[in-house]
């Protein structure tokens, strides 16, 4: 019984968070809110971004992450490091669904300055920007049939919506 009821409430917060989501569009002119400043160490906001993974999971201590799940990319315009938290790689084997939805899965980029968490299905770092991609009604399409591309770059330590 208990197991039903959790799973009840994973749903239940699965479909709170895609609502969420669809509230919050993220086209490049709302990129900016989802941008927040901090001066919060990069080390700390990671560490509590994983034990929020974990704390989801119906059984936190079979959660862990794939080896793909946090990447560290050096920007050698700035000198700066970009930390990357997918969580299309995070692993709760009880709820296999927990961290993505149709709208894509939640991405944490962080720098030392600024932190920026996404709903994406996909994502890029090329030729010294991030490329996003979104569910299509991040854009306006309403079915969502396309998916929509947003770029960002990173100067003096902020990201740049362009």
């Amino acid at each position: 019984m208990k197991k039903k009821l959790a799973l009840w409430l994973g749903c239940i917060c699965l479909v709170i968070g895609v609502l969420a989501f669809y509230i919050s569009t993220i086209d490049n002119k709302q990129v900016h809110s989802a941008i927040a400043p901090t001066d919060i160490p990069v080390k700390t906001r990671l560490k509590s971004l994983i034990d929020e993974g974990a704390d989801m999971c119906l059984e936190p201590e079979e959660f862990y992450l794939t080896d793909d799940a946090i990447r560290v990319i050096e920007l050698p315009e700035t000198g700066e490091s970009l930390t990357v938290l997918d969580e299309s790689e995070f692993i709760c084997p009880t709820m296999a669904s927990m961290y993505c939805g149709s709208g894509g899965c939640s991405v944490h980029f962080l720098l030392e300055k600024e932190s920026i968490s996404l709903q994406l299905q996909g994502w890029e770092y090329k030729d010294g920007q991030l490329l996003f991609g979104a569910h299509g009604t991040a854009c306006g399409n309403e079915n969502g049939s396309k998916t929509c591309f947003m770029t960002v770059t990173v100067k003096e330590g902020y990201f740049n919506v362009e």
